[in-house]
């Protein structure tokens, strides 16, 4: 899906599951992002979801925590992380190095520095998360998603692990 706010298109799964979220009380609900359905629940669902299957989204269909979930685990999944430098740029940050950036970061400025270090598509999948995870933070007094919450629920899954070996 083509969203002015970012350079390369979001997939349409993520754009589908963030609307169901807000339009079905998601962004409110108490411990969203933390709440885990079943195993099996969730494969199914993912699989319904993956194959497009219309009626998934109607309302009652679709906990806003099985939604929830289905975007951590499209994230968990991705083939490669956010952060993939190309080859063809010696000059990119190693993994290594990308992860030191991370853990300094202290400032606004430290955190637009590091984003300025992405390269797309990965980049604008991260600010496509950032803005939703913002918009669930602006309801922490409800949802009690506070950044600090939202940044436990996201890392395992989007930080750069031996789960994604890259160049060092």
């Amino acid at each position: 899906v083509r969203l002015d706010a970012y350079k390369e298109p979001i997939p349409e799964v993520l754009h589908d599951l963030h609307c169901y979220l807000r339009s079905n009380g998601g962004m409110t609900s108490e411990g969203i992002f933390r709440k885990a359905p079943q195993q099996k629940a969730i494969l199914e669902t993912r699989n319904l979801v993956n194959s497009r299957n219309p009626t998934v989204f109607e309302k009652g269909r679709l906990s806003v925590d099985m939604a929830a979930n289905l975007i951590k685990v499209f994230f968990r999944e991705l083939p490669t992380p956010l952060y993939e430098p190309p080859d063809s740029d010696p000059t990119a940050p190693s993994d290594h190095q990308m992860n030191e950036h991370i853990a300094k970061a202290k400032t606004p400025a430290d955190a637009e520095a590091i984003l300025e270090l992405f390269f797309e598509p990965g980049k604008s999948l991260f600010l496509w998360l950032l803005d939703m995870s913002a918009e669930v933070a602006l309801n922490a007094p409800v949802n009690r998603m506070t950044p600090e919450a939202l940044a436990v629920v996201f890392a395992p899954n989007i930080l750069i692990t031996a789960k994604h070996p890259h160049k060092e």
